[in-house]
């Protein structure tokens, strides 16, 4: 199954085919506007990926760090086992933290420039020329989508490895309480 089924995402040529069996001025200007709207809000979503990945290593760096400078009290409180189950929370903290940073790397994808914005070819139909854009808008909308595809993969993980970290967290916890219930 192709990645367009899963998202229902379309290919420059299906657009294109659109796009010019169009001919009613009122839709392709209800596209192009539709367009605009679209292109806003994928890079909000991009916004909000980016605070999400943020939190995310932020969480995984405070629970690594926490762990770390702690990590004499946990033996004194509890035994070996808390020790490899507290270093265990570390590393899934560290793992989490690493991935959500790869989720904050910059990205690689397509934008509007002073091309598609004075394309002489369209300068003597208006319609041609908001086909032309909106054709220019999806198409930095899909890079985008693909941007943020890889960004959502890691935050995937990272999330993944927060709830492993805060489960050998807690297993840390409970170790603790046991030893101590057991003296």
């Amino acid at each position: 199954m192709s990645l367009s089924i899963i998202t229902g995402r379309l290919s420059e040529k299906e657009v294109r085919e659109r796009l010019f069996s169009c001919t009613n001025a009122d839709v392709i200007d209800e596209i192009y506007r539709f367009g605009q709207m679209m292109l806003k809000e994928t890079l909000e979503v991009g916004r909000v990926l980016d605070s999400k990945a943020a939190q995310l290593a932020a969480f995984g760096s405070a629970v690594t760090t926490l762990l770390v400078s702690t990590s004499g009290s946990w033996y004194r409180l509890g035994n070996r086992w808390t020790l490899l189950l507290a270093a265990l929370a570390g590393l899934a903290g560290f793992i989490a933290a690493m991935c959500a940073a790869q989720g904050l790397a910059l990205r690689e994808f397509d934008w509007l420039g002073e091309k598609e914005w004075l394309e002489p070819s369209c300068f003597t139909d208006i319609n041609k020329l908001k086909r032309y854009r909106a054709l220019t808008i999806w198409g930095a909308m899909d890079s985008h989508k693909d941007a943020h595809l890889g960004k959502a993969l890691q935050l995937r993980r990272a999330e993944k490895a927060l709830v492993v970290s805060v489960f050998f967290l807690l297993l840390v916890l409970l170790q603790i309480a046991l030893v101590n219930f057991n003296n």
